[in-house]
């Protein structure tokens, strides 16, 4: 089956499932979707092969699974804080290494210095590595390493059960990993309907589909074609139909 040429914008959440449901209805005009099932999971770098699968429907027999391999990404700067590809760890003159959760997801910071003294203005971090620590990001000699991306898996079905949707998206839009392959299969059922996207909807900014020549949809998955694919990665969408095996 040939990547679809229908393209249209959304935004996360009720905007994105809002787009399922446009999908929904053109494939099943009197068909209603239940409210999806959201379950947030990590995208690790590091050029290793991971998978992440959740089930959906009567019994849970419908299956969707992501599968990927990812290196570190692009620089990213959030206020005066660079967050650089997961390559650059080794360069950095670590003094200590801790883990904290951000707003954009868990990081590693490698603080090359020593800890600053507690000053007006300033954000207290903790870590099981470290004693409760303040510092202040503007002045500091800090760099900010990002090990791992949160993304989000949504899946729903049909009232009849004859559909369900798997969406696998980053919610901050953009993905800065670098993506070497990437599928997100169904099982028990047909695709009828994928799209894979460079860029998220976030906020003010519009989701960017992929090239068609950059991935290709079958019955059964949505994949990278190799060679074509040029390794940015944020969204996928997937709109199934149930086999008669399974009905």
């Amino acid at each position: 089956m040939a990547a679809p040429s229908g393209r249209r914008n959304g935004g996360g959440g009720a905007s994105l499932w809002a787009a399922l449901l446009l999908a929904a209805v053109a494939l099943r005009p009197a068909e209603t979707v239940s409210e999806p099932t959201t379950v947030a999971f990590d995208v690790r770098p590091g050029g290793v092969v991971h998978s992440f699968s959740q089930n959906v429907g009567p019994g849970n027999k419908y299956t969707c699974v992501f599968t990927y391999a990812s290196q570190g990404g692009t620089n990213e700067t959030i206020g005066n804080t660079a967050l650089l590809p997961e390559e650059s760890m080794a360069l950095c003159p670590i003094t200590t290494v801790l883990e904290i959760q951000a707003a954009w997801g868990p990081l590693c910071v490698c603080l090359s210095g020593t800890w600053p003294s507690q000053q007006a203005g300033s954000e207290s971090i903790s870590s099981p590595r470290t004693q409760d620590s303040t510092v202040k990001w503007a002045q500091s000699p800090w760099t900010l390493l990002l090990t791992f991306e949160k993304w989000q898996m949504s899946l729903g079905t049909s009232e009849d059960h004859q559909h369900f949707t798997c969406t696998i998206w980053r919610p901050q839009g953009k993905s800065y990993l670098y993506f070497t392959q990437f599928k997100a299969e169904v099982r028990g059922a047909e695709i009828e309907y994928g799209m894979a996207y460079s860029k998220a909807a976030f906020e003010r900014e519009s989701e960017v589909p992929l090239k068609s020549e950059e991935f290709e949809v079958t019955k059964t998955a949505v994949s990278h074609r190799p060679g074509a694919f040029k390794a940015e990665l944020s969204k996928l969408v997937i709109v199934a139909k149930v086999t008669r095996s399974e009905l």
